[in-house]
């Protein structure tokens, strides 16, 4: 009597707290028949789980068997397997094969989820293999020094936990030292739950939702548990709240959700459908459907050969409009040329900003015209009078090349008032169609940067050139070459040393590329 007064004052609170009590002695006999009834009766009330998900066994043990090799044990948390699949072992990233498999001194044909099981490897040397390495499908698992995690210290936890402290981290069968980077706050205390990440000392191989127990390095006491929020996570800086508040909404997010907020995690970078399924704790053949419906919805928005969250998206846009205004005011023209923005923008993917232009552009917040783009805020409005004659102006330079007519010439071919050309060869120059060279001098934009990119071939590595040769690589006569040369001069992108140019501070920062 006694001895079942303490079992039930030791369960209360758990999940054991109402579950029958059984008295029996294994010398007599007595109770067993209703222990086996009682142990059956709580098995129906378990809800099953299919075997047909991936496989995945956290290792607890290596040894090697005469005439068969390396043979690890653990026991099956997920799928099933079958003698001569290939499985990848974690954290090595490895793919093995499998020989054999036993399971309670059986050789069956397949393990299922729950099964204990000894799985003989093919090519892996037992000294390799330590406990909390993992066995799983293909795919299934990623190692990673740094988790992100919810935690939560025991009510009677005998110690706090402080930010930057170490922790002996159990993880599946394994055991590593980790670091501890509290998000919220500075230190929990007993019974308090937060988020943090943890930085371990070697690879751990861990799922979404995985739990978790952390004890003190030293002395060795529990202090508490949690679960993994992202098996392969990112560092998130304790001042953003922005992904710290996101961080806190996948701790409770359902399926759909959760695979919605691994995307905004992603940014705009390419993922994977099996990585969506690893960040989101869902199957990656759910991955589809969850895709779909939420591009549907909005949530998604499908943008440069990938799906991104809608919040990234106007983000992304917004970078775009940034760095469209500081090259509209530092050239201070009405357009930019569009390698120039890709340029500015060249730590995003690039069919990323391509995609966010294209779909600005239907949104009427900006002109998209081919290698030229503007805000709708600074494009010009000409009139159709001023289009033609840009038209003609351009097509005038364009045939000019580097012999340029100055605005009279180009006046007299058009039958035009020399005034007017002067108004709109102005506002070519504005748009970034044309560049002034000083004085006289207009060259197309195309032909100004094929003039760039020629000298940067010239002049690299201690190249010089006479005017001569910049006559003979620009297919001009001493009358034009000159005149430019002192243009560039003055713009400090070539320098003068004697009778030949060498390149100015300015060559390599010239944004024509």
């Amino acid at each position: 009597d006694l001895v079942e007064l303490d079992v039930r004052e030791f369960v209360r609170g758990t999940f054991l707290e109402e579950a029958p009590i059984v008295r029996t002695s294994a010398r007599s006999g007595e109770g067993i028949d209703e222990l086996r009834l009682a142990i059956a009766e709580g098995a129906a009330t378990v809800a099953s789980e299919s075997a047909d998900g991936p496989f995945r066994l956290a290792i607890d043990r290596s040894f090697v068997k005469a005439g068969l090799g390396t043979v690890v044990t653990g026991t099956v948390s997920s799928g099933s397997l079958c003698a001569g699949e290939e499985i990848e072992w974690l954290p090595k990233g490895r793919k093995v094969r499998v020989r054999g498999i036993q399971s309670h001194g059986d050789s069956p044909e397949r393990v299922t989820r729950g099964s204990r099981a000894a799985i003989n490897l093919a090519d892996v040397h037992h000294s390799e293999v330590s406990r909390g390495h993992e066995l799983a499908s293909p795919d299934l698992l990623r190692a990673s020094r740094l988790l992100s995690v919810e935690l939560r210290l025991l009510e009677d936890s005998p110690l706090g936990l402080r930010h930057r402290s170490r922790v002996r981290l159990h993880l599946g069968s394994g055991e590593v030292i980790a670091g501890v980077r509290l998000l919220e706050g500075t230190r929990l205390e007993a019974g308090q739950t937060g988020l943090a990440q943890l930085v371990c000392a070697e690879p751990v191989a861990a799922s979404f939702g995985q739990a978790l127990v952390v004890r003190a390095e030293s002395p060795m006491v529990t202090l508490g548990g949690g679960r993994v929020l992202q098996p392969v996570a990112r560092p998130i800086r304790r001042r953003d709240s922005e992904r710290i508040q996101w961080l806190s909404k996948l701790a409770h997010a359902n399926a759909r959700d959760r695979v919605a907020i691994a995307h905004w995690f992603q940014g705009e970078k390419l993922i994977g459908s099996a990585d969506i399924a690893r960040n989101a704790g869902v199957l990656k053949l759910e991955v589809r459907d969850h895709l779909e419906a939420m591009l549907k919805d909005g949530t998604l928005t499908y943008v440069g050969g990938r799906a991104l969250h809608t919040d990234c998206l106007s983000e992304l846009e917004d970078r775009v409009t940034g760095a469209m205004e500081e090259l509209h005011q530092a050239s201070e023209t009405s357009f930019v040329i569009k390698e120039s923005l890709l340029h500015r923008l060249s730590y995003l993917d690039e069919p990323v900003v391509q995609g966010i232009i294209t779909r600005m552009a239907s949104d009427r917040k900006l002109r998209d015209e081919g290698d030229r783009v503007a805000l709708a805020s600074h494009a010009p409005v000409l009139s159709d009078e001023d289009i033609r004659l840009r038209e003609a102006i351009m097509g005038c330079l364009d045939r000019a090349a580097f012999m340029p007519p100055d605005p009279e010439g180009i006046a007299a071919s058009a039958g035009e008032k020399p005034a007017k050309i002067k108004r709109v060869i102005t506002e070519c120059v504005r748009e970034g169609l044309a560049v002034h060279l000083g004085g006289t001098v207009f060259l197309h934009e195309a032909h100004y940067r094929a003039m760039i990119h020629k000298l940067r071939d010239a002049l690299g590595d201690g190249g010089e050139l006479s005017v001569s040769a910049f006559r003979e690589m620009m297919e001009t006569s001493r009358k034009y070459a000159v005149p430019i040369l002192e243009a560039l001069d003055k713009r400090a992108i070539t320098r003068r040393k004697g009778d030949v140019r060498i390149a100015g501070p300015k060559l390599e920062n010239e944004v024509v590329a």
